[in-house]
């Protein structure tokens, strides 16, 4: 394990590094959800963190959600202010979230602005998150765990782990256990093993769908797999000696619609697969009841699952 964890250090370093400021320190990276006006805000929204009223950081919003680091290198020095409270503007919109300024951490935190008269609009779908930065899992995390998670040097040390380099394959190692999906591709990558994971669930609308991707290095034959919506009933097979390749993706579509997308001729035989409200979906090996992959949906922007579980974008 541990010559695996070093292995895959070596890959996923400059992942793991991306956004350390070269001076001043390391920015504070805030992610999560986005709305604006009562809805998810439209794809290249800006956003923009301040200190001060001070522009410290900005960004734009995609499927509903962004990734924001505050304090970047060219940044003024009020933005380097330990403490001072960040303030978000949301397509110039002030949001109604703040929080504390904190050199280097990765921050969770939704945001939302705009008019509150209109109704929050429901997702309709929900999608697999493997974007950086990684949120600790499996959530809640405590704060030792989520310093551990984020490579707080000061919280290894305490673990007697002072090295960098063993601190990254600890942190490697931490984050498989905790069942990061980013993580366990890549090693799934590197060996050239397939790593099957659900990526996305339509839920609402017509055609509802659930999609399958081969996230690791290796081929599947998906002979015997299953899919199952264990809220509603039904489930669909993959046909006999259909194979998954590396990277590939498919589709399961219900009202027993196949289209060029589809996983073969796999189709749900009715429309209303998935609750349009939240749900679980489940991938198994029907031969040996082995579960492959469960994950759990939520429509309401407020109320998302915490991850790995899939997220809702529109």
């Amino acid at each position: 394990m541990r010559m695996l964890s070093l292995l895959v250090a070596l890959v996923t370093a400059a992942a793991l590094s991306t956004g350390v400021a070269a001076q001043g320190g390391p920015p504070q990276r805030f992610y999560g959800a986005v709305s604006l006006n009562g809805a998810p805000a439209p794809n290249g929204t800006p956003i923009v963190g301040l200190i001060n009223g001070i522009p410290c950081g900005n960004t734009t919003a995609q499927d509903g959600r962004y990734v924001l680091d505050v304090s970047q290198p060219v940044a003024p020095q009020p933005c380097f202010v330990e403490g001072t409270t960040v303030t978000f503007t949301i397509g110039g919109v002030t949001a109604a979230q703040t929080a504390p300024f904190q050199q280097g951490y990765f921050t969770p935190l939704d945001l939302s602005a705009g008019g509150g008269s209109q109704p929050a609009q429901r997702f309709q779908e929900s999608y697999l998150d493997l974007a950086d930065p990684r949120p600790c899992m499996p959530a809640p995390c405590d704060a030792n765990r989520t310093a551990l998670w984020n490579g707080d040097a000061s919280a290894w040390a305490v673990r007697g782990v002072t090295d960098p380099d063993a601190r990254f394959g600890e942190i490697i190692v931490l984050r498989v256990q905790g069942g990061d999906p980013s993580v366990i591709s890549n090693i799934a990558k590197i060996l050239g093993n397939p790593y099957l994971q659900i990526t996305r669930v339509r839920y609402a609308g017509t055609p509802e769908y659930v999609e399958i991707t081969n996230l690791g290095g290796g081929s599947q034959d998906m002979s015997g797999w299953v899919v199952r919506s264990p809220d509603m009933g039904p489930q669909a097979s993959f046909p006999q000696g259909y194979v998954m390749g590396a990277g590939q993706s498919c589709r399961i579509y219900s009202s027993g619609e196949v289209r060029a997308d589809s996983c073969g001729n796999a189709a749900f035989p009715q429309n209303n697969v998935w609750p349009d409200e939240n749900g679980t979906a489940v991938l198994f090996y029907a031969a040996l009841n082995l579960e492959g992959a469960t994950r759990r949906y939520s429509a309401i922007p407020a109320t998302q699952p915490a991850q790995p579980d899939l997220q809702g974008v529109r």
